[in-house]
């Protein structure tokens, strides 16, 4: 649950830059490290609803650095995306 790995992969297709740094410095990587463990919530009426899964989207960034395929530049927020 919570995991958005499908999107992550569609956005690095198209060659979103996984090396971009946010305002605090950290990538998309370090965000999705960050929100592990943490609660999926709905967006009305904040709840949560259960522990995010983000093993699938940590996998595809990590394995998508090693080869050095960093992306292109871009203004995507991954931090709002995983949080």
């Amino acid at each position: 649950m919570g995991d958005p790995a499908e999107f992550v992969q569609i956005l690095m297709d198209f060659g979103a830059k996984l090396t971009l740094e946010n305002v605090g410095g950290r990538t998309a990587l370090d965000e999705a490290l960050l929100q592990m463990g943490q609660n999926v919530q709905t967006y009305r009426l904040i709840r949560p609803i259960g522990p995010k899964s983000l093993t699938r989207t940590i996998e595809l960034l990590r394995s998508r650095l090693a080869f050095g395929c960093a992306g292109t530049t871009g203004e995507f927020s991954w931090s709002e995306f995983l949080s």
